[in-house]
């Protein structure tokens, strides 16, 4: 992060927003320092097109989005949410959603910053590859979040998130329940 925002203190033409992951916030990663509190140590005073947006700021990465803006990412599915979007991502570290084609990941400082340089390829990249990024983004921002009955949504933490007591009439769960019902055909049918 340091050495990007190294870059845009000579890129004027251009503003970095620099938005921390809202997970940095929630109740299971609750930490003292931020990415923004570490930035600002590292960085005394930061360029003027460099900006910190809070996790109370009302600004999302989609409103992002909307102003044309380039995600630059090293975790998380802003990437993906982008690439969906037709908007271009380049990632700061090794994705997984770049193995399923949704993505370009650099695999040097230098491929990271001539992309900053010239992003052309980023849009390039996902008007070229919008079909397959259309499809994994469903898979996995949306298919994968279907209810299955006997899976245990607020125990996966603990690693017991499976009701067995659901499982001994499997064939009753199979004929009753419309999604396990259309995952068990799917499996089926191929």
């Amino acid at each position: 992060v340091s050495e990007t925002i190294e870059f845009f203190k000579g890129k004027k033409d251009c503003l970095l927003f620099v938005k921390p992951h809202p997970s940095e916030y929630s109740y299971f990663e609750k930490q003292e320092k931020g990415a923004g509190d570490i930035i600002r140590d590292l960085f005394k005073e930061l360029p003027e097109n460099v900006f910190i947006l809070s996790n109370k700021a009302k600004i999302t990465s989609f409103d992002l989005m909307e102003k044309n803006c380039i995600a630059l990412t090293f975790y998380g599915t802003v990437g993906l949410e982008f690439a969906y979007f037709k908007k271009p991502a380049l990632y700061a570290s090794s994705i997984f959603y770049t193995k399923a084609n949704a993505g370009i990941e650099p695999t040097s400082k230098e491929q990271y910053f001539g992309l900053l340089r010239n992003p052309e390829p980023l849009y390039t990249f996902v008007e070229e590859n919008h079909e397959t990024i259309k499809r994994f983004a469903y898979h996995y921002l949306f298919r994968r979040n279907l209810r299955v009955p006997f899976y245990l949504q607020d125990k996966v933490w603990l690693g017991n998130c499976i009701d067995w007591s659901l499982l001994a009439d499997y064939p009753g769960l199979i004929k009753n329940d419309p999604i396990i019902k259309h995952i068990s055909q799917s499996i089926l049918e191929g």
